[in-house]
């Protein structure tokens, strides 16, 4: 049976009842709502900012330096949106950068040690910058400077990435 022969039966099966199909707006499922993801990880940060850094800067030993915070996305399609979570959710460890239709994307999952006087700092985020322009749109992010950790362990590079995956999930 064709899609024709379906909406026929349809339209028959309902007789009587009036109802509009309105195909010029694209349907979208809320789970796969990329662009709202991304704003309610925004205002989560925005709005909690201290209930969320504090017990990984607790953990750590250390205090936030930067912390990195925009949340404007009406300039940017759905599909990038989708592609951001996609790139953010496979990036384990490290940095990726990337140009999605015009915009310059940057993810950072790393820890790094030597910077900021010889100490461990940790950088995570995602950035969305317009390509053409020196400015962000959109940023949830920040830089921890560790007091106590001179250097790197699995341990503490272990309990980053846990509280990355809880806290930064999309």
């Amino acid at each position: 049976m064709d899609w024709f022969s379906i909406l026929k039966n349809q339209m028959a099966s309902t007789k009587g009842k009036q109802f509009q199909l309105d195909f010029s707006q694209p349907m979208v499922e809320d789970d796969d709502d990329c662009k709202r993801k991304l704003i309610k990880l925004y205002e989560k940060f925005k709005n909690n900012w201290d209930n969320i850094s504090k017990p990984l800067e607790n953990s750590i030993g250390g205090r936030v330096i930067e912390q990195n915070l925009k949340g404007e996305l009406s300039s940017v399609s759905e599909e990038v949106c989708c592609e951001v979570i996609r790139l953010w959710n496979e990036l384990q460890y490290g940095i990726t950068e990337v140009t999605l239709d015009g915009y310059y994307v940057r993810l950072y999952k790393q820890v790094t040690s030597g910077y900021f006087d010889n100490r461990v700092v940790v950088y995570t985020g995602i950035l969305i910058d317009r390509r053409n322009l020196p400015e962000t749109i959109y940023s949830v992010g920040f830089s921890i400077k560790t007091d106590k950790v001179e250097k790197e362990t699995d341990e503490f590079i272990d309990t980053v990435e846990e509280w990355t995956n809880r806290e930064m999930s999309l």
